[in-house]
């Protein structure tokens, strides 16, 4: 999960606000880089010096590039532009999967084509549209959490594969009833996001 801070510096960060998972308190888009680099991290390990800090995203594509592995990115920023040229300067376009919205992943296209993205679709009109305008497109996330046979249909033929956030299937699944996870790749999910460990 990728966000801005006050002065441009893309960080890695799940919510909005700094509060629950760190020492400090804020919105993320409010605080410098300074700022949240002096932050500790709740539940860090004290033997474990990288545990305690708030990650710079470089710090991600460095790592990733140095481990040759992939990062699966949420951007959860509406400034796309930061995020993309982070991955520019890093030449870590092959390193990088960027979850967004539909309009994000037109504008990182057209910036840059060779980035890979994968938008979230509410429907068959936006996966056809999303199908147009990225030709390279291989992976869409749907919008909703509700099984949705017939958008899973439309992206097979179109040769797209579908990632679902399933966490409503997770409370089931935590007391051993699987069935509603089934019912998602029975329908057609490719790779369902859950929350269950």
């Amino acid at each position: 999960d990728v966000r801005h801070t006050r002065d441009d510096v893309v960080v890695l960060m799940h919510d909005a606000e700094v509060d629950r998972t760190t020492t400090g308190t804020g919105k993320v888009e409010d605080l410098s880089a300074e700022e949240v680099s002096q932050l500790r991290l709740k539940g860090e390990n004290p033997t474990v010096s990288e545990s305690g800090y708030v990650p710079l995203f470089g710090e991600a594509l460095d790592l990733a590039i140095e481990l040759d592995v992939m990062l699966y990115v949420d951007e959860k920023t509406p400034r796309s532009d930061l995020v993309r040229d982070a991955i520019i300067q890093k030449d870590a376009l092959e390193h990088v999967l960027i979850r967004t919205d539909l309009a994000a992943s037109l504008e990182h296209h057209a910036a840059e084509p060779k980035l890979i993205v994968m938008p979230q679709v509410k429907d068959e009109a936006e996966l056809q549209k999303a199908a147009t305008e990225l030709p390279s497109l291989r992976l869409v996330e749907t919008a909703s959490a509700a099984v949705d046979t017939q958008l899973y249909t439309a992206a097979k033929k179109l040769g797209i594969k579908v990632q679902q956030d399933v966490f409503v299937a997770d409370i089931p699944g935590a007391a051993g009833n699987y069935q509603p996870w089934k019912e998602y790749v029975e329908a057609g999910v490719f790779l369902l996001q859950t929350n269950w460990l």
